[in-house]
């Protein structure tokens, strides 16, 4: 998603992550979370905040 990246005039960062979720029966949801901030670790910070879910990239909540 790196194509994705925006960086606007006040040298701001705005990155898109895209998180699936796999549910029972086979549902698969998925929601884009925006980050926001001076650098692209704040960014990721800001999208952790604003996502419920506890981040577990490639592994099973169960």
């Amino acid at each position: 998603m790196l194509e994705q990246i925006d960086k606007d005039s006040a040298n701001n960062y705005n990155i898109p992550f895209l998180i699936y979720s796999f549910e029972e029966e086979g549902k698969i949801s998925s929601i884009i979370v925006n980050g926001n901030g001076k650098s692209m670790r704040d960014t990721r910070e800001n999208r952790q905040l604003k996502s419920a879910a506890k981040p577990m990239v490639g592994q099973s909540s169960k």
